[in-house]
């Protein structure tokens, strides 16, 4: 599934994209996630951010629930457990023009990793630095966060039942990191901006769940990456400007 920020979720077969129907009115995905058989997004709407789980059936989208709450100050990421349950994190914990402004020339490290438990949320991490990312381990052991402007991984052990997170663990990058896929050997491919309107994807090995070394795969200094995945022994990257597949290094 591949979503877009003008209102659209597109099923992917190949090389063919077709659109899926049912997308609300006022919807401007910013990410998604499915587990459970459903499909947990957070998007933009006018009165401002809300949370959605749908179900995908015959390519049609069917809004199981909606979710709106002053959580949802600046979302970048979610990642679903099950059909209730996600993590959430927004890029900036502070609403206002003003405190972006501050987390960002300041390096404020008051972001959190939230965790809705089908009732409310709870915090289980603080002090992040513009966190753009989630990702967990293939056995759902560990939780990735990526920090943007610090450039680095976070880490952490989770507990499956509660959703409560270890300590943090950091692993530096050479740029900027901004999505988190797992590839089918459990290594990591973080989609990343070395500069301003330049993009990268890296693999970080892992070793037990922990996060090792950064290899580069994909480098351009036209084109910012917004994201990339393995899919079928390829490399696709999504940029600003293309839809790239590659052969997998």
């Amino acid at each position: 599934l591949i979503a877009t920020r003008e209102g659209g979720i597109f099923l992917l077969n190949g090389t063919t994209a077709t659109k899926l129907s049912g997308t609300p009115q006022d919807f401007h995905p910013l990410a998604m996630a499915a587990a459970g058989g459903k499909l947990t997004t957070v998007f933009r709407r006018k009165e401002g951010y809300a949370t959605a789980v749908f179900d995908i059936g015959s390519g049609k989208l069917t809004e199981i629930s909606r979710l709106t709450t002053d959580q949802l100050s600046d979302p970048a990421d979610l990642l679903a457990v099950d059909a209730l349950r996600f993590y959430l994190i927004n890029h900036h914990k502070t609403h206002s023009a003003l405190g972006h402004w501050l987390d960002d020339v300041f390096l404020i490290p008051r972001a959190e990793v939230q965790f809705f438990d089908g009732l409310k949320f709870v915090t289980v991490s603080k002090r992040l630095n513009a966190p753009s990312a989630l990702a967990t381990s293939p056995d759902g052991a560990m939780l990735y966060v990526a920090q943007e402007l610090p450039r680095n991984l976070a880490y952490f052990q989770r507990n499956a039942f509660s959703g409560a997170l270890s300590e943090v663990q950091l692993i530096n990058l050479p740029a900027a990191p901004t999505k988190i896929t797992i590839a089918k050997d459990g290594s990591l491919i973080v989609a990343a901006w070395p500069k301003p309107g330049q993009g990268a994807v890296y693999r970080v090995s892992v070793a037990g769940g922990v996060p090792q070394s950064a290899e580069l795969l994909y480098a351009s200094k036209s084109q910012t990456v917004t994201a990339a995945a393995e899919l079928g022994g390829q490399l696709l990257i999504a940029t600003d400007k293309a839809l790239l597949s590659c052969a997998r290094p």
